[in-house]
């Protein structure tokens, strides 16, 4: 059944990036959208950047090997360690970038063991299943905090989503993290690689949460190096072993802020589609005729979402469209940590770059202040908790009705609705949960989502409209997953 669920989930997306990428081609969409349309395809294209970060000793080579599937990072001799290493999809060839700014490539086959002297960056290619979703950045300095503070700048700016490997989570670590932009650490994992070590782990692990759970979407405890003993060379993984060490959480973890992100992508192409008068399951149907697919447009908040450029605000400025920057659902404040195009070349690796004081990692202004996190993975439900879930998903499915079906949406008006109904939804289920407490976590996730609402009103009512439908959209599929698992 959820095999199942998959793949009709995976056809959909297939079916609005083709969407997607036929209207570019064939010209369908409006010349203002174009920009849009292909950063959004670029996006679906390109591989998650996700970087490996902590101190030295800290089990990065481990991780990494743990992510790819295959151990991939051999060790040194002692006392040499690798630069900053950056792990794509390839053929086997590798380039090497030294501190001043000389490279050179190296043919498949070639050790990199003799190289690392003076090298700042290598980037190794592998012919490996797991890059062609994803490229793996092993972040490397020196236990000196300017270093590590520079590194952590380069990798903010080269990566959509971030592990920070640990040992004991020391000061310094938690000075380096705090400085990093929002955006990353909200679609970051904390890793605790050496869970082996640990007198108390499951006290370890809820000090870390109670310190330290606020700046990272999820903290996952393993034993880094038997995580990576389970991945063998031929491709093939113990999966007991992965399990048992804890490999397998943090796998799990780090692809479900993929797919958060990857949803985010495709709910906003959808909606450029859809109101531009493109079905994005067209592609599905024409592929599968035997099979119709589903109708991406029949969520009533989705179809609510799509006329936001229908609906009128007091003065915006001719020819402007609401989605020219559109807004993650996951996130609407911040960029979200789906693919973005890469640099033909490089920047510059983190130990080329001249020493500089550290200071708080500066990004763009974002619309509103803050963004939720992440909703809280589905669990089987029962009795009083899946009453209440119903209900709320039957309240959401009715007002995206009646908001799609508004002859003339007003935008303001939209948005004030989108704040009520919001705050109705985190008032029930915080209601729901003194008599089911299993709840409590979605009835978090709904009070932080209905804050970043109001926050969204706040900033301008008639421009914020599709924002806070979005974050609706969110919060309606959250509770269908809650469902589906209940069933």
């Amino acid at each position: 059944m959820a095999g199942g669920k998959a793949k009709a989930k995976e056809a959909a997306a297939q079916a609005t990036r083709d969407a997607l990428a036929r209207a570019l081609e064939t010209g369908a969409l409006p010349a203002d959208t174009r920009d849009t349309a292909k950063a959004l395809l670029n996006r679906l294209d390109m591989p998650v950047r996700v970087a490996v970060m902590g101190l030295p000793g800290s089990g990065k080579s481990r991780v990494v090997d743990t992510m790819l599937g295959a151990p991939v990072i051999p060790d040194l001799p002692a006392g040499s360690r690798w630069p900053t290493l950056r792990l794509v999809h390839g053929d086997g060839s590798s380039t090497v970038t030294h501190a001043d700014g000389r490279r050179e490539t190296h043919p498949p086959g070639v050790s990199l063991i003799g190289l690392t002297k003076g090298a700042a960056l290598i980037e190794m290619t592998r012919d490996l299943p797991s890059l062609k979703r994803l490229t793996l950045t092993e972040v490397t300095a020196t236990l000196d905090p300017t270093a590590q503070h520079r590194a952590a700048a380069w990798a903010a700016a080269e990566n959509d989503v971030a592990i920070w490997c640990t040992r004991a989570w020391e000061p310094l670590e938690r000075d380096v993290w705090e400085k990093m932009p929002e955006r990353l650490q909200v679609n970051a994992v904390l890793a605790l690689t050496h869970r082996d070590r640990l007198r108390t782990p499951e006290g370890s692990f809820e000090r870390l949460s109670e310190s330290s759970g606020h700046l990272f979407d999820r903290i996952v405890m393993l034993d880094a190096a038997r995580a990576a003993l389970a991945r063998h060379a031929d491709g093939t993984t113990d999966t007991k072993l992965l399990r048992a060490a804890g490999g397998a959480d943090l796998v799990q973890a780090v692809r479900r802020i993929i797919d958060r992100g990857r949803q985010a992508v495709l709910d906003q192409a959808d909606v450029l589609l859809i109101r531009n008068g493109i079905d994005p399951a067209a592609a599905q149907t024409k592929a599968e005729p035997t099979k119709p697919a589903e109708d991406t447009s029949s969520d009533p908040v989705a179809a609510a979402l799509a006329r936001i450029g229908d609906a009128k605000p007091a003065a915006e400025p001719a020819g402007s469209d609401p989605v020219t920057e559109p807004a993650t659902v996951a996130a609407p404040s911040k960029p979200d940590p789906s693919p973005v195009a890469a640099s033909p070349e490089p920047a510059p690796a983190p130990d080329a770059e001249p020493a500089a004081e550290p200071e708080p990692i500066a990004e763009p202004a974002p619309k509103v202040a803050t963004a939720p996190k992440a909703p809280p993975p589905p669990v089987p439900l029962t009795g009083a908790a899946r009453e209440a879930i119903e209900v709320a998903a039957a309240r959401l499915a009715r007002v995206g009705s009646e908001l799609a079906a508004e002859a003339e949406p007003d935008a303001a008006a939209l948005t004030r609705r989108a704040v009520s109904e919001a705050t109705w939804l985190a008032d029930h289920l915080d209601e729901a949960a003194d008599e089911a407490p299993e709840l409590s976590p979605r009835a978090n996730f709904a009070q932080d989502a209905a804050d970043v609402v109001q926050l969204i009103r706040l900033e301008g009512e008639e421009t914020g409209a599709g924002d806070a439908l979005a974050l609706l959209l969110q919060l309606r599929r959250a509770l269908d997953d809650d469902l589906a698992v209940a069933a």
